[in-house]
C-alpha cells in the first residue's frame, strides 16, 4: 500500500513537470520565460514525516507555485522515495532511476557470508551494519539489477590477497553503493597487490557514494563497456599504479578526493586512462601528491575519439603539475 501511494505521489510530481512544459509552451522547449512564482512556505511530508527539499549541493530549495499549479523539486523528492536521480546536460533530461519491481526486500547483513548470498540478488536494498567484512576472493555481482548497497558507519571490505579485486559487477544495472570503505590488507609477506579495488564491466547505472577506495590496489577503478558511472564524494588513495582506467564507458567524478597514488616501483606514466570512445568528467575534485607523471591518457595519437573535461579541480604537489597535461 505504501508503494502505491508513493508511485501516485511521484506520478503527481511527474505531471508538474510535464504542466511546466504546457506553460512554456511547445514552440519554447528551450529559452527564457518570466513568471510569476508564488512563495507560501510550502511543506512536503512523506508517510507523516517532514521533507526539506534541497539540491545536489545542500542548499534548501522551497516549493512554489504558477498558475494554482505547486512546483516541487524533483531530487528532493525522487530521492525520498529512493529513487536515483541524474541529470543529462548533453540532451536536458532528468533521468530518475529506481526498481521496477513490486516486492523490492529489504536484507540485513553482518559478516561475508551473508554479504555474498545478498550480492547474488536483484531488488534488494542490503544494509551492512558496522563491521570488517574480510575475503580472500573477490566480493562479486553477476548480471543482478536494482540493488542499492548501503554501509553503517564503519563498514569496511578487506580482500586479504593482492591477487584479486575488491568488488567487481559483471552485466548489471542500477547499482548503488554508499558508505563503505573497501581496500587490500594484504597478509604477511605479500607486500605488492597485482589487482585493482573495483572492477565494472559491461554494467550501467553504477553509483559510488562517500565511499573510502584504497591500495595497495593497483588502481582504484577499471571500468568497461559501462554506460553511466558516477563517483560522489569519494576518496581514494595510496594505490601503486594509477587512479583509474575507463573503457568504452562513461564516468563522472564529482567532489571526490585523490592522495598519494601512484607510489609503487611499477607505476604507470598515467593517473587516469580514458579509452576507446570514452568520457570521463571531473567536477570539483582534489588532487594531491599523486606520483604519476602525467594526468590523463586519451589516445590522441591513436583518434580513438575520447573525452575529458574538468571543471574546478584543485591540484598540489602532483607528478604532472602545473596543472593537467596529457
Amino acid at each position: 500500500m505504501k508503494r502505491e501511494k508513493a508511485k501516485g505521489f511521484m506520478m503527481g510530481v511527474i505531471c508538474t513537470v510535464l504542466v511546466m512544459s504546457s506553460v512554456l509552451g511547445a514552440a519554447a522547449a528551450t529559452g527564457m520565460v518570466d513568471l510569476q512564482a508564488a512563495y507560501r512556505n510550502i511543506k512536503i511530508t512523506l508517510n507523516g514525516s517532514q521533507l526539506t527539499p534541497k539540491d545536489a549541493n545542500g542548499k534548501v530549495v522551497e516549493p512554489f507555485i504558477v498558475d494554482g499549479t505547486t512546483y516541487l523539486p524533483v531530487r528532493a523528492v525522487s530521492e525520498a522515495l529512493g529513487l536515483d536521480v541524474s541529470w543529462d546536460g548533453s540532451t536536458n533530461t532528468v533521468a530518475l532511476k529506481g526498481s521496477t519491481s513490486a516486492n523490492k526486500s529489504v536484507i540485513n547483513v553482518a559478516n561475508t557470508a551473508e554479504l555474498k548470498s545478498a550480492l547474488r540478488k536483484s531488488d534488494v536494498e542490503i544494509h551492512m551494519a558496522a563491521g570488517t567484512y574480510s575475503t580472500y576472493d573477490e566480493f562479486s555481482m553477476n548480471q543482478v539489477s536494482n540493488v542499492k548497497l548501503v554501509g553503517e558507519d564503519g563498514v569496511k571490505l578487506v580482500n586479504m590477497s593482492g591477487a584479486d579485486r575488491i568488488l567487481s559487477l559483471y552485466g548489471c544495472d542500477n547499482i548503488s553503493i554508499s558508505g563503505i570503505t573497501m581496500g587490500h590488507e594484504t597478509a604477511p609477506g605479500e607486500y605488492y597487490c597485482t589487482a585493482g579495488v573495483l572492477g565494472l564491466y559491461s554494467s550501467d547505472n553504477v553509483s559510488f557514494e562517500n565511499c573510502d577506495i584504497y591500495g595497495c590496489g593497483t588502481m582504484a577503478f577499471e571500468t568497461s563497456g559501462c554506460l553511466g558511472v558516477n563517483f560522489k564524494n569519494c576518496y581514494m588513495h595510496h594505490c601503486s599504479d594509477c587512479i583509474g582506467s575507463v573503457d568504452e564507458s562513461t564516468a563522472t567524478l564529482t567532489d571526490c578526493r585523490f592522495e598519494g597514488n601512484g607510489y609503487g616501483d611499477y607505476k604507470t606514466d598515467y593517473a587516469f586512462y580514458c579509452m576507446w570512445g570514452s568520457t570521463m568528467t571531473f567536477t570539483n575534485c582534489d588532487f594531491q601528491y599523486n606520483y604519476n607523471p602525467y594526468f590523463c591518457y586519451t589516445g590522441e595519437d591513436t583518434d580513438m575519439g575520447n573525452t575529458v573535461k574538468e571543471t574546478g579541480c584543485t591540484y598540489s604537489g602532483n607528478g604532472w603539475e602545473p596543472g593537467p597535461k596529457g
